[in-house]
């Protein structure tokens, strides 16, 4: 199990670093961030600004929890925690019929679709699973057995991140 665990370690202390390197990119970014959460009208206009900064801030709490081994417990629960609040954020919008785009990952300008609550199911049931590696895992892993790991967490990420992407290529 050590070896699960670090693949969900990774993959996900890489979805959520990207995820909020993409909204801090400079001004502009974080700004167009704001501005689509805006439009998903799911806050009132004056915790818009402020939710935007919590978003982005919890982002980045979860790859520093996941880094560590002893606190990757409470990274799993974080990850778990935010990927819920932004699954049932999108079924919500979806179920309004609001358009607005997706910019999980930066300047996306794909619509929010029913493709992005499967890929926050997904990344989900990756920080369930690393929930219950952390019990699991007996600490003896082989650098092979790490390095293969790392390369399916950044595989998973990569796709996870450019999901967008990969759904209009097979359309």
């Amino acid at each position: 199990m050590e070896y699960v665990l670090i693949a969900c370690r990774c993959t996900l202390a890489l979805i959520f670093l990207y995820s909020a390197s993409t909204k801090l990119r400079g001004p502009s970014a974080f700004v167009a961030f704001t501005a689509s959460l805006r439009r998903l009208r799911l806050l009132p206009e004056r915790l818009v600004a402020p939710a935007a900064v919590v978003v982005v801030a919890a982002e980045l709490l979860v790859p520093a929890l996941l880094a560590s081994r002893m606190t990757a417990l409470p990274g799993f629960l974080a990850g778990a925690a935010l990927l819920t609040a932004f699954t049932a954020g999108i079924i919500l919008v979806l179920q309004r019929g609001t358009t607005a785009s997706c910019r999980c990952f930066g300047a996306s300008d794909a619509p929010l679709g029913w493709q992005h609550v499967v890929r926050n199911c997904g990344l989900l049931a990756l920080a369930v699973l690393g929930l219950v590696s952390v019990a699991a895992a007996d600490q003896n892993a082989a650098p092979a057995g790490v390095a293969l790991s790392v390369g399916v967490a950044l595989v998973l990420a990569f796709i996870a991140a450019t999901m967008d992407d990969l759904v209009t290529l097979f359309r």
